[in-house]
């Protein structure tokens, strides 16, 4: 049984920067596991469209969001621990989490940042649409439960790193199963 740390939070409210910061203190090697991964696989037309807010209809995304779930799960069944992120905006994705991760170690971490922040976020990547965050915000906690929230305007990546290490190692985590009665009741 593989242990999966997932971070759930809008676009730029630090999951990467928090998913590294995990690695560097985690008690075994957890594999940075992003939806990123499989999108930078795109081309850069479609890269591009995604991050402008163009039309994206012809990218397939429900398709490419079910690959990256796929491979999530396949990395866990071969015994790699994973931190994962992916802003979870619709019940779809929610769903291919749950299914992915079913049967392993799961900590589930909400994060959270106040808008300007995101903006200020936004605005200094270059490589996000300002305003991305703010629209995934009504979205992006409906979904899931979490064992542990972070807000990553005031707690450091490192301190929240540690957050993380300190809930797998007191093994308390029930917010995959409180997901799933979630989702199940409609």
């Amino acid at each position: 049984m593989a242990t999966v740390v997932v971070l759930n939070g809008t676009s730029s409210s630090g999951k990467t920067t928090l998913a590294r910061a995990f690695q560097s203190l985690a008690p075994t090697v957890f594999l940075n596991f992003s939806i990123d991964n499989i999108l930078s696989a795109l081309p850069v037309t479609a890269i591009h469209s995604i991050t402008s807010g163009a039309d994206i209809s012809n990218i397939g995304i429900p398709e490419l969001v079910r690959a990256y779930y796929a491979c999530v799960r396949q990395l866990l069944e071969l015994g790699h621990d994973l931190v994962i992120d992916h802003a979870i905006t619709a019940r779809y994705h929610a769903e291919h989490l749950l299914a992915s991760v079913e049967s392993h170690r799961v900590i589930m971490v909400g994060l959270e940042s106040p808008t300007e922040v995101l903006v200020e976020r936004e605005r200094a990547r270059g490589d996000r649409r300002v305003g991305m965050a703010s629209a995934q915000l009504p979205r992006i906690h409906a979904w899931l439960v979490y064992d542990l929230t972070i807000d990553t305007s005031v707690v450091s990546p490192h301190d929240g790193a540690l957050r993380i290490a300190d809930a797998i190692a007191e093994g308390k985590c029930d917010a995959f199963e409180r997901t799933r009665a979630k989702l199940s009741q409609g």
